[in-house]
């Protein structure tokens, strides 16, 4: 937006990424100002957490007389000072309907609630209810608001912005000038809240903009002008229009009225009266020719494979075989080429086809040094190895074939054989892996074979049939950035984040999910959708009905009046699945199915086992795989569900509550020939196998994360046995109990019972193969973030069950088996061969120090990689396991409320399970991550203070947070793990966004700093009496515009002058360009003080410095 002269914008929206605000004179290009700071600030977020966030910048900015309104989609409004661009006041907000589209007054803004500015940032006034104000027109103190009544729109928050555009409410004049506090009543709550007069109404219209003395208003095929009337007076209508469509949005300029319709249309209206003027949009389609580039097309789609996904183009040579693959294939088509006026007459022409954006889009550049996003290509083709850029020696670097998928992108060229031979030489000097070569006549293909060298998957609910929590995946590590954003996850594709679905599973390079009466694969490489398969025989969910009157079991729930399923009473949902390279297998009810991986089509349905009792067949509720064997828990319908047990004992007879399939005790433990169906062997529960989410509504709606069943080493462990709560209320109600539960192992594929052990523990099993160790976490009572808490762990012989070790206190599960270690749900960690807690050597000291993290609000459980241990700390968050250096949080990214940030294939993907949160967190959709070295990466926790001689420190001033140089040197502010003093105590602190910065390295240490610094001193070996060497290394760069000469200053260590006139500028020659100094064998007997003195005829008596890096020698 531009006001007097400025231009004022934003760039980036991913505050972890980087968010930059730019001020900039118009009429000379002069940047004014730039605020690259703001996405790493210590912000609160919703619920009373806290994570390293800020303003993600989303909707148009507004400029008032002194202030700048940055809009943060669902986060309130970011304010900054006009002048200096300097942040003045941000708050996430919390469940006020905050959105991208902001409108201010000096005095008062409205962002989805209405808020008064002060002096200290905001007053929040009152949260609308959700049909009573939706971008209002703000004249001075005047709003013009348009008012629905609650009755008239009952939909969800997301479905009201598609109401708010056809439907006409009551149109009100609000004068805040004149409003007041007033204490209403909310309940049996007395609430005060800001009340404006009405000072008219107008009924059935939209009010969209002011210009001049009128309202310029719509419905929802026409359009038309209030005149604002005197006070006392009513408005009048004074002209309308009819449209063809539904009006979006007006503009008023020029003497004219610009409205556009929904469906695309843009209606210009004027004074008088004259003929229409049509203008259509032209579409030239592409020529269909027969030619040799249509076979050429032909045949790179049949070899290939590849018909749908994302085509790299390495140039357009003649342009044909980008049009014949657009009209043989399903591709979007991304080109590359050399020369911009090629690029150019091609945009031109495929726009005029109706093509350009829709099916390809042009680039120029090198098309062999162009930075592609990795695995971005289902397929790379080009006229000819010439055209590529590929036809003589040296060859370049093979830069495209990283942008090649894993499991099959193909790169195709026509090619000679010599060309061949060339072609397939560029590729072996590639160092891209797993790339294998093959001709089929005259074309040459690249194809990039399987999963990425040290990719992981995640097959199973929990990882795998160990129940680990933990993807194998090596690749995905820190510093991570967006692979990317949004894909084609819909929210119709998805439940609801408070039904506790399953979480996504991914094999094969696919993401599998779930949502209601769907099962969906997406890519985890480019987000886009493989393929969808309906569930249409209403088993809709892996849930039961209780049937009021009895106790029989209904697989669905019941139809409301509506016709629709009572899903909001349902507290998990989805079908159990595995998802594996061989088939994505689905509990389905009374049949077990399989679904092919590449395109979802049923392959295979199996008939569960009857139930000798009944007859009928057991209901499949959850399952593992192992081998060709799938192993599962069922229950007995219409029966109760073990002896001395029913559902009345849980009190939920005639109650008619919708709860999921694992709140039912199964009844059996079976196994099954996954390829053939064949019943392997089945075992009767004597008390019942509880697993997964279940909730037992007589005791307070506990719920855990239960996992009675796991698997390793051609074994099947399971606990029998109910919670203890239900154990009470049975013997309360005097009926006869066998209390003790059993604790069993099996063999896998002959069910034969290897070991069995009486337990008193309530347990979620896991396994770790490598070690051969069964783990039993106690399971009380719903613990943090949809995990549990217990009162003991224990670690046993996966042969015999003989108890390792057993630790009675408290315990946070479900534990995650990372290698040798437990990580438990708490943040710490204990061994998994000893039972003792896990420490880590101090990153300054060298003292061993418990290991772990400290995590702040968060809902979901945490899951692992090889390196990383995620969950959610305010946002979604990881923590690296190897560095153990604090919490790294993906600024303004919620994750769900159950798990579904995953690792695997290379890829940290997220899909948006948040649907339904109405909480104020600004960015609410689909993203994938990979390891990307550039970005700025901090964490907020701080190192253990410690008062142990330090080995290697570095204090990086003014910087955002922590990290870890490659060195190894640990990289504090703000909170040091020694004793820091710097003097003067108010020296002005600087940051820059690390990417501004060229020179010395590491960037993000230059880009930070402090002004006006005197001394500091570290305290470094506390209470020592001998001295001892250190290696110093003093960090600088120029934050401002000065010149040389200008900060000239002398820097001494411990009282010995190691620079005289010391200027950075000078030395660098311009500004944000870091530099070092380094001084060796410096003896230090417990404090280094490094002091700075300004010189005499420096104009700026302000020494800066950003970073002091001090290695024992």
């Amino acid at each position: 937006m531009i006001r007097d002269g400025i231009i004022y914008f934003a760039a980036g929206f991913w505050p972890f990424m980087g968010v930059f605000i730019h001020a900039v004179d118009a009429r000379t290009g002069t940047a004014l100002w730039c605020n690259d700071t703001t996405g790493y600030l210590r912000a609160n977020t919703p619920h009373a957490g806290a994570s390293m966030s800020g303003p993600a910048p989303q909707g148009y900015l507004v400029a008032l007389e002194k202030t700048l309104l940055l809009p943060c989609g669902r986060t309130r409004p970011a304010l900054l000072d006009r002048e200096t661009g300097r942040l003045a006041h941000f708050n996430m907000g919390f469940r006020d309907w905050s959105n991208c589209h902001v409108v201010a007054s000096e005095s008062f803004f409205f962002s989805g609630s209405l808020f008064r500015l002060d002096s200290a940032g905001y007053e929040y006034l009152h949260r609308p209810q959700p049909a009573t104000m939706w971008q209002p027109v703000v004249d001075r103190d005047m709003v013009f608001n348009t008012f629905y009544p609650n009755s008239s729109y009952t939909g969800d928050f997301g479905d009201y912005q598609r109401f708010y555009h056809d439907a006409g409410g009551e149109i009100q004049a609000l004068d805040l000038e004149r409003g007041e506090y007033r204490t209403i009543k909310q309940g049996e709550k007395e609430v005060r809240r800001f009340e404006a007069p009405v000072r008219w109404t107008y009924q059935n219209g939209k009010v969209r903009i002011k210009a001049g003395g009128r309202l310029y208003c719509t419905l929802k095929n026409s359009v038309f002008a209030l005149a604002i009337p005197e006070d006392g007076q009513e408005p009048k209508q004074t002209w309308s229009a009819e449209v063809d469509g539904t009006p979006w949005s007006l503009l008023a300029a020029d003497g004219k009225l610009f409205v556009v319709t929904k469906e695309g249309q843009v209606c210009c209206f004027g004074e008088g009266k004259r003929p229409v003027k049509y203008h259509r949009e032209q579409e030239t389609a592409l020529l269909r020719k027969s030619d040799r580039w249509s076979e050429v097309a032909a045949r790179i789609l049949a070899a290939s494979g590849e018909s749908r996904g994302y085509c790299l183009a390495l140039g357009i040579g003649s342009g044909r075989l980008i049009e014949e693959l657009i009209r043989q294939s399903a591709l979007y088509v991304i080109a590359v080429d050399k020369d911009s006026q090629r690029v150019d007459a091609w945009r031109r022409k495929l726009d005029l086809a109706g093509l350009y954006g829709r099916r390809v889009e042009l680039h120029g550049g090198d098309p062999l040094a162009f930075p592609f996003p990795p695995y971005i290509a289902d397929l790379i083709v080009g006229d000819d190895l010439r055209s590529a850029g590929l036809s003589h020696e040296p060859l370049p670097p093979a830069t495209p074939l990283r942008a090649l998928r894993p499991y099959g992108g193909v790169a195709c060229f026509p090619a000679s054989d010599a060309e061949c031979a060339l072609l397939q030489k560029w590729a072996e000097e590639a160092g891209v892996t797993k790339i294998s070569f093959n001709s089929s006549g005259p074309l040459a293909l690249l194809r990039r074979v399987g999963p990425l060298p040290g990719a992981g998957t995640w097959t199973h609910e929990l990882a795998d049939a160990g129940n680990s929590q933990m993807s194998r995946d090596t690749l995905v590590k820190a510093p991570l950035g967006l692979l990317w954003f949004g894909g084609q996850v819909r929210t119709s594709d998805v439940f609801r984040k408070s039904l506790n679905p399953p979480r996504p599973q991914v094999v094969g390079g696919r993401m599998i999910y779930q949502g209601p009466d769907r099962l969906s694969a997406l890519s985890v490489y480019t987000g886009r959708m493989l393929w969808q398969h309906s569930f249409t025989d209403e088993k809709d969910r892996r849930n039961l009905f209780y049937g009021k009157g009895g106790n029989f079991i209904f697989w669905r729930p019941e139809r409301s009046r509506e016709g629709g399923r009572a899903y909001d009473k349902i507290k998990r949902v989805g079908y159990h699945v595995v998802s594996q390279p061989d088939g994505i297998y689905v509990a389905y009810g009374q049949m077990l199915q399989r679904l092919a991986p590449e395109t979802g089509a049923l392959v295979s349905e199996f008939e569960m086992p009857k139930d000798p009792t009944t007859g009928q067949s057991l209901y499949l509720t959850q399952m593992w795989t192992s081998r060709n064997i799938v192993v599962g828990l069922a229950i007995a319908p219409r029966v109760p569900l073990a002896e001395g047990f029913s559902f009345d004992v849980l009190g939920l007879k005639e109650q008619g509550l919708v709860i999921g399939v694992e709140a039912l005790p199964a009844t059996a433990l079976l196994a099954l020939d996954r390829h053939s169906g064949e019943l392997l062997w089945q075992h009767r529960a004597e008390q019942g196998l509880l697993g997964s989410s279940f909730y037992y509504h007589n005791w307070g709606n506990v719920g855990h994360l239960n996992t009675p069943v796991t698997i390793g080493n051609g074994r099947v462990f399971c606990v029998d046995m109910l919670p203890d709560g239900v154990r009470k209320a049975i013997k309360r109600r005097g009926m006869a109990f066998d209390g003790t539960g059993k604790l069993r192992a099996f063999d896998i594929g002959t069910g034969r019972k290897l070991w069995e052990d009486e337990t008193d523990d309530f347990s979620s099993l896991s396994f770790s193969e490598n070690h051969d160790i069964l783990v039993q976490t106690c399971a009380s009572e719903l613990g943090f973030g949809n995990g549990f808490t217990g009162t003991a762990l224990t670690a046993r012989k996966g042969s015999d069950g003989t108890v390792i070790w057993r630790r009675d206190e408290a315990i946070a599960g479900p534990g995650i088996i990372h290698e040798s270690d437990i990580i438990l749900q708490d943040g710490t960690a204990r061994d998994l061969l000893s039972g003792r807690r896990i420490t880590t050597p101090h990153l300054a000291t060298g003292e061993s120090v418990p290991w772990g993290y400290r995590r702040l609000y968060g809902c979901s459980r945490a899951s692992a990689s090889q390196r990383l241990v995620l969950f959610r700390s305010g946002v979604a968050s990881y923590f690296d396991v190897a560095e153990a250096s604090g919490i790294s949080n993906f600024g303004g990214v919620r994750s769900g409320c159950n798990a579904n940030l995953t690792i695997a294939d290379g890829v940290l993907c997220k899909p948006e399970f948040e649907h339904g949160c109405y909480c104020n967190y600004p960015i609410q959709t689909s993203i994938a991550l990979v390891h990307l070295p550039e970005v700025e990466s901090w964490t907020t926790s701080a190192l253990p203070r410690t008062s142990k001689p330090v080995k290697r420190i570095g204090i990086n001033f003014g910087a955002p947070g922590n990290r870890i140089a490659s060195n190894g040197t640990p990289w504090v502010c703000g909170s040091y793990p020694v004793a820091v003093r710097v003097q003067p105590a108010d020296a002005s602190p600087f940051c820059r966004h690390s990417s501004r910065m060229t020179g010395a390295s590491p960037a993000w240490v230059t880009a930070s700093g402090i002004r006006g610094v005197r001394s500091v001193a570290v305290a470094l070996r506390p209470g020592a009496s001998d001295f001892v060497d250190f290696r110093v290394r003093l960090y600088f760069a120029e934050p401002d515009s000065v010149k040389t000469g200008e900060r000239v200053f002398a820097v001494s260590i411990n009282g010995k002058r190691l620079l005289d006139d010391f200027d950075v500028m000078g030395l660098t020659g311009k500004r944000l360009h870091g530099a070092t100094r380094s001084f060796p064998s410096i003896a230090v007997k417990q404090t280094l003080t490094v002091s700075f003195e300004p010189s005499e005829h420096a104009r700026l008596a302000q020494p800066i410095v950003c970073g002091i890096e001090i290695v024992a020698e």
